[in-house]
């Protein structure tokens, strides 16, 4: 059986990402989050995100100061992936905003990676593609 860990960062929309967790909440999922020091986050909003998810170890981080597309960001990603890399081993990594959904179920999420081992999916843009925005 093949472990994935997701990667949060959010900042608000609380009521979003807790439906983003009970999507993604399945034996087969860690989820790590990290949430925007500046946040309203609440010991409230903190146990509600808890309780969405039932089958899934979830480990929440509110101690970054983010910026959108600064420096921060990256950081605050690179934490995340130290994180999960230290309660476990994964065979994939899903990077995601606290605000993404995902558009199919966690059995065909898990059934397409299932049948595509040892692969990385990125989308790189080639250098053409700047040239032709100029």
């Amino acid at each position: 059986m093949s472990k994935h860990a997701y990667l949060l960062i959010a900042h608000n929309k609380f009521e979003q990402l807790s439906l983003l967790i009970s999507l993604l909440d399945d034996y087969r999922n860690d989820i790590f989050i990290l949430i925007d020091k500046k946040s309203k986050l609440t010991d409230e909003i903190k146990s509600s995100l808890f309780k969405s998810a039932k089958n899934s170890y979830i480990q929440i981080y509110h101690d970054k100061d983010i910026s959108w597309g600064d420096y921060s960001q990256i950081k605050a990603e690179m934490e995340l992936f130290k994180a999960a890399n230290e309660h476990g081993t994964y065979s994939y990594y899903h990077l995601l905003s606290g605000q993404d959904l995902p558009i199919q179920n966690q059995n065909y999420i898990h059934t397409f990676f299932d049948k595509h081992p040892n692969k990385i999916f990125l989308t790189i843009v080639p250098f053409e593609t700047f040239k032709k925005i100029k």
